[in-house]
């Protein structure tokens, strides 16, 4: 939209005059000063890129060469000490690391490591349970697919509907199938027979119809989206809620759980266990997550029979037994009147925790002095701090291989490692090693402040108080904290008359009294219920009515005992149910039984409700010697064996010629020390060429004048691809014998060409700079037969030589980059890198901390003060003409009306 003073802008009309001529030529010289200041600033920005272009050859080169990490870094020892090591069994993978003895190794017998395994055998009975009684009377037609062919099926309902139904489904997949259906005899549960020399494992699903009693489709196999309560197991489930715990952990789940909820509850879970189903063998499998004879793989059933009919197990694992405890006086010992812990005030650490009445208080997770967030990396869930660098993004510090990474959250909600610290305590930041800088430097570097925050004691206090009220919604005690002297003082206070026993695990400590009271057993008069009468079932079959014979007539211990189901133990005050029966209480007597037992149904103390399965280790035998391990991987003098997918054998098989023994040869790999010297001499070479180019390229001229970037008016007198070559040559020779890039090229040529240690030389190599001057320092491999001897004879020196912390050419040549490149910044906020100084590096703090970003800050505050000055020239020049073109009008109009039309002044 045009200014006011444009809209009022005369052009000349009226004077003849060519005002916007006038204009231009009177803004001429400030217009001129401007697209000089213009094009400075363009080829400011074209030289800063061409320095960071420089910059980013120079850095992957580094992270190729000169990162300790890299697989082809001439630094790390795992490189240029690089060993090899062959199996004569392609099953048997295997591994020498730098350190690694040379030898050669006989392997004679090979037993894997195992997981605490429970594997079951066929889960589904096969069968799809049937319902005709809502078939109508004339034609009905289901659908029912046979191994992915479906068929309609239309039987005659009414008194024959199941035998209709079953004929027509015979009949009509007759023709593809010599398989058979039929129904389990007594039973309206449909299942398909082979026929003779059918090895086929057939499926079939039948519809959803009201005329075959079915809601929803129903399948012969097992589905991971199928509810646990609409399969049919070869075992059959018993309830509709389902109880049992894995390694301590308990589960939950009812008839309308589906397998995949069941089993990724399992499986996320800190059980250390996988759950896995098989839908080919309709079986499924649980085990240790880790291998070895530590594993155990302990399952607990309460309620239900839910793991009997997974892996049918049959009785092998019943329900555990449900014990009435503490039946006894508490005799008050009134002079305990608080109970008290000491805990790390840095945190509780996994398996330390506090327990009231037998209850353990959740609270590991929550008293830590420092906070952490639970994040996923890969598949593996850890613990990491948060904190926040000074561009405002969020990182996150975990723990991994002895040392430290920070990672921030990308849009995809993976996380991106920005700086890792080694165990040894090197920093790497952006893929390179910053040597000599220290992990809290780099911290302050990055501008990165610690975010997360300390609990207080009374923040601890409330998740005390808030577990113990979760674990006694009644209960009236309360726990305070004090935090001194790095430990935590924990009290807990009861109410007068509360009787409180407590306890603690892992280092946290009772500090002095563990319980206010002491216990007499009752006997068996005790009476247990206010009533007079009590009934139970037994087995789900015989009612009992026990009459009470305590006192006023009311329902005692004994009244159980006399029933001859239960037993009681009148010195520890336990009363049980016997052998393996299970007893049931309803109504007002299961009211009663809820507050001795907790449940209404009572497991006898004869059931299996336990089953604790072991792994075991692996062993190999070596050169005679038999090892072991807990888990299929070994390691002899810097060579690792990995025996996971070997197939088991022992010296009583290859006697037999059922297997053979297995060598191992471990060598010097000289080809990949060969490999990665010839590679960093050919990317040196590279490298020393991209600089040199911009160091010697001049500036190219046109007519004598350089080739500098188009003013705005130029470009509008030009077509695209001449503009196009135009500047492609104006940002060429921006860097010709540039003094900073000069100075990198020399240093680098120094660090590769003066390279020593102990005698080793790259000239002892068969390597030497060539003679050409043109070339300019590159190297050259003069003669390949004599790299492989040296590499073959002096493979130790050699590697020393590239590698050594001090004087080796991969940390003097690694130093001469850092002198270059160096992103960690000086006292003046500028980086330490002489290149990175003077135009920075993209994404970093030094990205707008350089040399060339202040010039162009400067110049365009100077660009954006004379486009003001522009501005203002010409809105003055226009008022000026505009005003005498106002002037002019005035006079002819006067003229015209003094001596008439046609005549003007």
């Amino acid at each position: 939209m045009a200014s006011a003073s444009e809209i009022t802008r005369m052009t000349g009309l009226v004077s003849g005059l060519d005002i916007e001529s006038l204009v231009k030529a009177g803004v001429a010289n400030t217009k001129k000063s401007l697209d000089t200041r213009k094009q400075k600033l363009q080829s400011l920005q074209w030289k800063q890129e061409s320095y960071r272009s420089v910059i980013s050859a120079i850095s992957d080169f580094q992270k190729k060469y000169l990162n300790i990490e890299s697989s082809s870094s001439i630094r790390a020892n795992s490189v240029m000490k690089s060993n090899k090591a062959e199996s004569s069994d392609e099953s048997m993978v295997v591994s020498a690391s730098a350190s690694a003895v040379a030898g050669k190794y006989s392997i004679t017998s090979v037993k894997n490591a195992s997981a605490a395994t429970l594997s079951g055998t066929r889960a589904s009975a096969g069968t799809v349970e049937l319902d005709f009684s809502e078939a109508k009377a004339g034609n009905n037609t289901v659908t029912v697919t046979l191994d992915g062919s479906a068929r309609n099926i239309t039987f005659q309902g009414g008194e024959n509907a199941k035998e209709n139904f079953l004929t027509a489904l015979n009949d009509t997949f007759g023709e593809i199938s010599a398989a058979r259906f039929s129904f389990k005899e007594g039973t309206n549960k449909l299942t398909i027979e082979n026929a003779a020399n059918d090895k086929v494992s057939h499926s079939f699903t039948v519809g959803y119809n009201s005329a075959v009693g079915l809601k929803n489709d129903a399948s012969n196999r097992i589905s991971t989206t199928s509810t646990l309560g609409s399969l049919d197991f070869n075992q059959e489930l018993s309830g509709d809620s389902f109880k049992f715990s894995i390694n301590g952990k308990e589960f939950s789940f009812t008839s309308n759980t589906t397998v995949k909820d069941m089993m990724n509850t399992i499986n996320k879970s800190d059980a250390g266990v996988t759950m896995t189903f098989n839908t080919l063998s309709q079986s499924f499998e649980l085990k240790t997550d880790a291998t070895g004879a530590g594993q155990e793989l302990k399952i607990s059933q309460t309620e239900g029979n839910l793991v009997n009919s997974l892996f049918n197990l049959g009785d092998a694992l019943g329900i555990d037994p449900t014990i009435a405890t503490g039946l006894s006086d508490k005799n008050i010992d009134e002079s305990v009147t608080e109970f008290t812990f000491t805990a790390s005030a840095s945190g509780f650490a996994s398996g330390d925790g506090i327990s009231v009445n037998g209850k353990v208080l959740p609270v590991t997770d929550l008293i830590q002095k420092q906070k952490t967030e639970k994040i996923t990396i890969g598949d593996t869930e850890v613990n990491a701090k948060l904190y926040t660098d000074a561009d405002g993004n969020q990182l996150y510090a975990y723990a991994q291989d002895g040392g430290t990474v920070y990672a921030k959250k990308t849009d995809d909600d993976n996380y991106e490692t920005v700086m890792s610290v080694s165990a040894e305590g090197i920093v790497n930041y952006n893929g390179s090693d910053l040597e000599g800088v220290t992990e809290a430097e780099q911290l302050s570097t990055l501008g990165i402040e610690k975010d997360y925050k300390e609990y207080t004691s009374d923040e601890i206090a409330t998740a005390l108080n808030d577990a113990y009220k979760a674990a006694y919604p009644n209960g009236k005690g309360t726990f305070s904290v004090s935090l001194s002297d790095g430990d935590a003082k924990i009290k807990f206070t009861p109410v007068a008359g509360e009787a409180v026993s407590v306890a603690a695990s892992g280092d946290v400590t009772v500090d002095g009294a563990a319980s206010n009271y002491t216990e007499t057993p009752y006997d068996k008069s005790h009476v247990i219920a206010d009533m007079d009468k009590i009934s139970f079932t037994v087995n789900g079959g015989a009612t009992f009515n026990m009459s009470g014979t305590g006192e006023n007539g009311k329902v005692c211990i004994d009244d159980l005992v006399r029933s001859g189901y239960f037993v009681y133990d009148e010195e520890n005050g336990v009363l049980a149910v016997t052998g393996k029966n299970t007893v049931t209480f309803e109504g007002e007597s299961g009211k009663a039984i809820e507050k001795l037992f907790g449940t209404t149904t009572l497991s006898g103390v004869d059931n299996v409700g336990s089953m604790t399965l072991r792994g075991s280790n692996a062993q190999m035998t070596v050169n005679g010697v038999t090892l072991e391990s807990a888990s299929n991987s070994f390691t002899i003098e810097g060579t690792t064996f990995s025996i996971a997918d070997v197939k088991e054998f022992d010296e009583a098989d290859i006697e037999a010629g059922n297997a053979e023994e297995i060598t191992v040869n471990v060598s010097k790999d000289t080809s990949k020390i060969k490999e990665t010297i010839v590679g960093f001499v050919e990317e040196y070479n590279k490298l020393l060429d991209t600089i040199y180019e911009q160091l010697n390229t001049k500036r190219p001229k046109d007519s004598g004048d350089y080739f500098d970037p188009l003013t705005d008016d130029q470009k509008d007198e030009m077509e695209a691809d001449e503009i196009e070559k135009w500047e492609e040559k104006a940002k060429t020779g921006l860097l010709y014998h540039d003094s900073t890039l000069s100075r990198v090229f020399t240093e680098l040529r120094q660090a590769v060409g003066c390279a020593a240690h102990d005698g080793m030389t790259l000239q002892a190599l068969g390597i030497d700079t060539s003679d050409d001057f043109n070339e300019y320092g590159k190297l050259v491999i003069k003669d390949e037969a004599e790299l492989d001897a040296a590499i073959e004879k002096y493979g130790e020196e050699i590697a020393n030589f590239f590698t050594d912390t001090t004087d080796g050419l991969g940390t003097v040549l690694n130093n001469a980059v850092k002198n270059a490149i160096d992103t960690s910044t000086n006292r003046n906020g500028y980086a330490k890198g002489s290149l990175t100084a003077m135009a920075g590096i993209a994404n970093t703090r030094s990205d707008k901390n350089n040399l060339i970003y202040t010039q162009i800050n400067s110049m365009q505050s100077l660009i954006d003060s004379l486009n003001d000055r522009y501005e203002s020239e010409q809105e003055r020049l226009w008022a000026k003409f505009s005003k005498l073109e106002s002037y002019i009008a005035d006079m002819n109009n006067q003229s015209t009306s003094i001596f008439g039309t046609g005549t003007t002044a």
